[in-house]
Order: C-alpha cells, then sequence, then structure tokens
C-alpha cells in the first residue's frame, strides 16, 4: 500500500513538470500590418474658356479680321486634377483653311505653331522666334501645383500671312500630360486683313541729256526703269501717279502725250490720279518676308519742241493695292 502510494506521488509530480514545460512555450507579438497601395488615375486635363484678344485685351477678336506684324493675345484655361505639374506641352496651330492643314508644315504665309513645355518652363515659335512675344506669355511654370491656369500666348503673324475674311484662320489649342492623356479646343477663328508695303530701290530718277523735239519716249537714266519690291499679303495689282505737270517754273512739260509709264504691254499716259500699271496686275504675293517681290516700273518721256532748257522736276507715286 505504502508502494502504491509513492507511485502515485511520482506520477503527479510529473504530470506537474510536464505542465510546467508546456505553459513555457513562445508565441508572436500582439500587432501585425499589411502593407496597401492606393492607385490614383491619372486625371485628363480640360482647356476651357478660349478667347483671343487684342493687345490691350480691350477688343474680342474672335471672327474678326486681325492686323499682321501686331501683337493679339490667346487666352484659355487649362485644368488638371493631378495638379499643373503632370502636364506635358501645350501646343498651339494657327492656321489657314483651304491653304493649309492643321498638321501641315509651319510656313508664314499659312501655318504657325507655338508650344509651351512643362519641364523647362519654356514657350517657343516653330514658324520663327519673331512670331511669338515671350515677355507677354504666362504659364504656371515648372511644377506647378496649383489644379487650374489661365494661360497666356502672346503671338504675332508675318506681313505676309494671308489675307482671309470671316474665321478662316482656325486657332487649335491642345494640352497632353504625362500619361499622354489630352483635350483640344478648336472653336476660335479670324481674318486677316490686307496688308501691302513698298520698298523703293531707285528712291529718285532722272533723265539727262534731253533735246527739245528730238528725245521722244527716252527711259530713265540707268537701266531704264524705276525698281521697287512689294511685300503682300493678297494678290495685288501696282498703281501710279504723278503729282504734276514737269515743272520749272514758270515753263513745264505737260503729262498729257510726255510722260508714259508701263511694266510690259501697252504703254500708258500719266495722270493725277492712280491708274493700273501694265503688266503690274493680280501680282501673286511672296511667300515669306525676307524674300519680297521685286519689280520695275519703265517711264518713258518725250520733250515737246520749244521747251525751254533747265531742270524740271515732279514726284512719281506708286502704290500697292488688292487685286
Amino acid at each position: 500500500m505504502k508502494q502504491k502510494r509513492i507511485k502515485l506521488l511520482v506520477a503527479i509530480m510529473t504530470l506537474c513538470l510536464v505542465s510546467s514545460f508546456t505553459v513555457a512555450i513562445a508565441y508572436g507579438g500582439s500587432e501585425g500590418n499589411s502593407p496597401g497601395t492606393a492607385h490614383v488615375a491619372s486625371a485628363i486635363p480640360a482647356i476651357t474658356s478660349p478667347e483671343l484678344w487684342n493687345l490691350a485685351e480691350d477688343t474680342n477678336e474672335n471672327g474678326q479680321p486681325i492686323t499682321v506684324s501686331t501683337e493679339y493675345h490667346l487666352n484659355f484655361t487649362i485644368a488638371d486634377a493631378n495638379t499643373l505639374a503632370d502636364l506635358d506641352n501645350v501646343t498651339i496651330r494657327f492656321w489657314l483653311d483651304g491653304t493649309a492643314t492643321e498638321n501641315d508644315t509651319d510656313a508664314e504665309a499659312n501655318h504657325y505653331s507655338y508650344t509651351w513645355v512643362e519641364a523647362t518652363d519654356t514657350w517657343a515659335s516653330l514658324t520663327g522666334a519673331g512670331y511669338i512675344v515671350q515677355d507677354n506669355c504666362e504659364d504656371p511654370g515648372t511644377a506647378g501645383s496649383v489644379t487650374t491656369y489661365e494661360f497666356r500666348l502672346g503671338f504675332k503673324v508675318s506681313r505676309v500671312a494671308l489675307y482671309a475674311t470671316a474665321s478662316n484662320w482656325k486657332v487649335s489649342i491642345f494640352v497632353w500630360d504625362d500619361s499622354d492623356n489630352g483635350d483640344a479646343d478648336q472653336t476660335l477663328g479670324c481674318g486677316i486683313a490686307f496688308y501691302a508695303e513698298i520698298g523703293m530701290t531707285d528712291s529718285t530718277h532722272e533723265w539727262t541729256g534731253l533735246t527739245p523735239g528730238v528725245s521722244i519716249n527716252e527711259t530713265v537714266d540707268g537701266d531704264g526703269d524705276i525698281d521697287f519690291t512689294v511685300l503682300a499679303n493678297a494678290n495685288w495689282n501696282a498703281t501710279t501717279k504723278a503729282s504734276g505737270d514737269l515743272t520749272k517754273a514758270p515753263d513745264t512739260i505737260p503729262l498729257l502725250d510726255n510722260l508714259y509709264f508701263n511694266k510690259t504691254g501697252v504703254a500708258v499716259n500719266m495722270e493725277t490720279g492712280y491708274l493700273d500699271i501694265p503688266g503690274l496686275t493680280n501680282q501673286n504675293p511672296p511667300t515669306a518676308e525676307a524674300s519680297p517681290t521685286a519689280t520695275n516700273e519703265v517711264l518713258y518721256l518725250c520733250v515737246p519742241g520749244g521747251t525751254p532748257s533747265g531742270d524740271y522736276t515732279y514726284t512719281l507715286y506708286i502704290n500697292i493695292i488688292k487685286a
């Protein structure tokens, strides 16, 4: 009996030891974690409120004829919910429908491209630096923190930008962001007013060695004509007139039957009112400011018998008009 009690005691002590070892097992901490990611989509930028203004921004030029070599402002608002730091670039195209297409090659006569690049905060005119007014362009700069901004392009067009009425010159505004999302606006348009400019190569002219009654249809000294250049933005006519009779007071050489002109074809008697110069009507405009059209007017002078000697003066005028 005593031996049974000893065995029972040993069993109880063994069970206590086992239990004590079980309680001492280590488990993990009480705090867990789960990394997560929120995927924010690239918002699509949007163009709103396009406006075409004069320099003072007090005259709406949309649908109106603008003037070459004159500053205008193109204003528009761009919004991007990811902030404007998400933009890549803005591109503006100004082009004459019917002679060019929106994506055509840039040319002074009918197509202009302007860009703003967000990464460098730079504006440029792909048609030529003279057609953008850098100081009057506005943008949010690089890494802009705002979500909307009113941009402004200060621009000009060449003196040979083609004449057009109504809204035949179109304005296209594009914006792209860094994810190639984009928007476009093509609601603006305008015309361009006629422009012509003459440069007198022969600023003076003279006839020498004239003899009364003998000098018939004498052309001017030198190459026999009056040379000049023309810049225009539409087909043009050259017209001419004289201030009056050639005069050495009190004597005159009358214009009538004595002073004639042309370029080609039949010569015309000079008058004090403008007349078309034969051979210089419906002329095509030049395509670049650096290449004006070089041409001339031929003058023929007769000196009637009995004309007293001396220097007879007058002024010749040449005027360029739309054909």
